[in-house]
């Protein structure tokens, strides 16, 4: 196998995901299902379910919405992009948005795992 990966710590990968030839910053959420390929990623971000990534380079703090197809983009930190009616919205948010949605998320796995 010729996949190159470097992922950081505390990254939350859901199952059913393709990762290759990318790098993956630290405490980010990548939810089921998506396609991460040659691909660059910061910290603190949440890639929603079924998201394909293919050579681009994510900063810190981004929130990519489901089913988003991206191909050679650049988001810069603090990015949300999402569909609304099938059209691409970008935005800036505040980066603690992402951080406490990823804490919640994880706290929220530990508590069902511990019952």
């Amino acid at each position: 196998n010729n996949n190159n990966m470097n992922i950081g710590k505390f990254n939350i990968i859901e199952e059913l995901n393709v990762l290759i030839d990318s790098t993956i910053g630290s405490n980010n959420l990548i939810e089921l299902s998506s396609s991460i390929t040659n691909t660059s990623i910061g910290d603190h971000n949440i890639i929603s379910c079924k998201a394909q990534l293919t050579n681009c380079v994510i900063g810190s703090h981004c929130f990519i919405g489901p089913a988003i197809r991206m191909n050679g983009v650049t988001l810069i930190d603090n990015t949300a992009v999402y569909t609304v009616d099938n059209q691409w919205i970008s935005g800036q948010i505040d980066s603690s948005h992402t951080n406490q949605l990823i804490s919640d998320y994880y706290m929220s796995s530990v508590n069902i795992l511990k019952q």
